[in-house]
C-alpha cells in the first residue's frame, strides 16, 4: 500500500499541511500590507531584495484560493447533495463567516471614528449604511462597491466558491434520474467542469471579456486547481488528467497572462497547487507545517485576514506620524514588528472571542450524508 492510499483511507480530520500553509499564506497578507505602509519612510535603507520579498506577499490571496478549492472539496465530498443539503450548508458557512465579517466592519468604523476624533486631518471616509449592508453580504465587488477594508475584496469570491460547488453537484444528483444507457450526469458534469476551467482561464488572462465583475469565473480555475489536487491524491482523478490541466494553464499563463500581478498569481496557484499535490502524494499531510506556530496562524488566519488592515495597518500609520517621515533602521524594524505583533494579537483576540464560538455553532448543524 502506498503512502497516498493509506493517508486516503485514514480519512483524517484535518489536514496539518493545509492548516500551516493557511497560516503562511495569512503572513504573506500581513507581511505585504505592513511593508507597503512603511514603504516611504524606510526606502532610504530598506534592502531592494527585501522589498522585492515582501511586494510579493500579496500573492497569499491566490495561495487561498488553491487551498479553499481543495478543503471545500474534502468537506463536501460525502454529502448528500440535495436542495436541503444546500441550504443547510450555506447556512453553516454564514454562520462560520458572518460574525466575525461584521465584526471587523463595526471595529473598522469605530476605529476610523476615533482616529478622526484625534487627527481630523486624516479625513478618511466613513462607509455609508449601503456600503456596510453590501459588504456584510460579500457583493461589494459584483456591485461596484467600496470596500469597507480593502483586503475585503476576495471573500466576494470565496463565498461564490462555496456556494456554485454545492449548487452544482445538486444539479449533478438531480441528473442522475436519466442515467440510463447515457451517463447524463457524468456528461453534464465534466463538460460543465473542462468549460468553467478554460473559460476561467481565459478571463483571467485577459484573453476574453468577463461577463461580470467581481464573478466567480473569474477566479475559478485557481479554486479548482485545489479540487483536482484532492481528487488525485484520494484517487478520483488521474495525474495525467491533472496533468494536462495544469499545463494548458501553465502554457496560457506563459503566453497570454498579462505580465505583473496576473502573471505571477497565475504561476503561484500552478506552484501551490504542484506543491500540495507532491505533498499529498509522498504522504506528508501529517508532517510538515505541524509545528505550533504554523498551526496557530492557521487556526487564526481568517481573522488575521479581517483585523490586520484594521489593527496593524493603522498602529503602523500611526508610529509613523509620531516618528517622523524617515524611520531609522531601529525604528522601522520596530515599527514593523510591533504592527505585524499587533495584528496576530488582535486576531487571537477575535480567534477567541468571535470565531471559535461561531465554528462550534455552525458545526452543531449537520450535513446529510451521502448513503451510497
Amino acid at each position: 500500500m502506498t503512502k497516498m492510499s493509506r493517508q486516503t483511507d485514514t480519512q483524517p480530520d484535518r489536514f496539518l499541511f493545509i492548516d500551516g500553509l493557511r497560516g503562511v499564506a495569512s503572513m504573506m497578507v500581513v507581511f505585504f500590507h505592513m511593508a507597503l505602509v512603511l514603504s516611504d519612510a524606510v526606502k532610504s535603507w530598506f534592502p531592494a531584495w527585501l522589498e522585492i520579498l515582501f511586494s510579493r506577499g500579496r500573492l497569499g490571496v491566490d495561495v487561498f484560493f488553491v487551498l479553499s478549492g481543495f478543503v471545500i472539496a474534502y468537506s463536501i465530498r460525502n454529502g448528500a447533495h440535495t436542495f436541503q443539503y444546500l441550504g443547510k450548508y450555506a447556512l453553516r458557512r454564514s454562520i462560520r463567516l458572518d460574525p466575525p465579517l461584521w465584526a471587523a466592519i463595526l471595529l473598522e468604523i469605530l476605529v476610523i471614528q476615533v482616529s478622526l476624533y484625534f487627527y481630523p486631518d486624516l479625513g478618511t471616509k466613513i462607509p455609508t449604511l449601503r456600503e456596510v449592508l453590501v459588504n456584510f453580504t460579500y457583493l461589494q465587488e459584483m456591485l461596484h462597491v467600496r470596500n469597507v477594508v480593502d483586503a475585503f475584496w476576495s471573500l466576494t469570491y470565496e463565498v461564490q466558491f462555496y456556494f456554485i460547488s454545492v449548487a452544482f453537484l445538486v444539479v449533478v444528483r438531480l441528473l442522475r434520474r436519466w442515467d440510463a444507457r447515457i451517463p447524463w450526469s457524468k456528461v453534464f458534469a465534466y463538460s460543465m467542469m473542462t468549460v468553467a476551467y478554460a473559460y476561467s482561464i481565459a478571463i483571467y488572462h485577459e484573453l476574453v471579456p468577463t461577463p461580470m465583475r467581481g464573478i466567480f469565473l473569474e477566479r475559478w480555475f485557481q479554486f479548482f486547481l485545489g479540487v483536482m489536487v484532492l481528487a488525485v491524491v484520494q484517487r478520483k482523478l488521474g495525474l495525467r488528467v491533472f496533468v494536462l490541466a495544469w499545463t494548458i494553464c501553465l502554457a496560457s499563463t506563459l503566453v497570454a497572462a498579462p505580465s505583473g500581478y496576473r502573471l505571477e498569481s497565475s504561476l503561484c496557484s500552478l506552484i501551490v497547487s504542484a506543491l500540495i499535490l507532491w505533498v499529498g502524494y509522498t504522504g506528508r499531510m501529517a508532517s510538515l507545517l505541524r509545528d505550533n506556530v504554523s498551526q496557530f496562524l492557521g487556526r487564526i488566519s481568517y481573522s488575521l485576514y479581517l483585523v490586520h488592515l484594521i489593527i496593524g495597518w493603522r498602529f503602523a500609520a500611526l508610529m509613523k506620524r509620531l516618528a517622523g517621515n524617515e524611520l531609522s533602521v531601529i525604528t522601522g524594524i520596530s515599527v514593523f514588528v510591533g504592527s505585524v505583533a499587533v495584528s496576530v494579537f488582535a486576531a487571537w483576540l477575535m480567534y477567541r472571542m468571535l470565531e471559535a464560538p461561531s465554528l462550534r455553532l455552525a458545526r452543531k448543524i449537520k450535513l446529510p450524508r451521502d448513503s451510497d
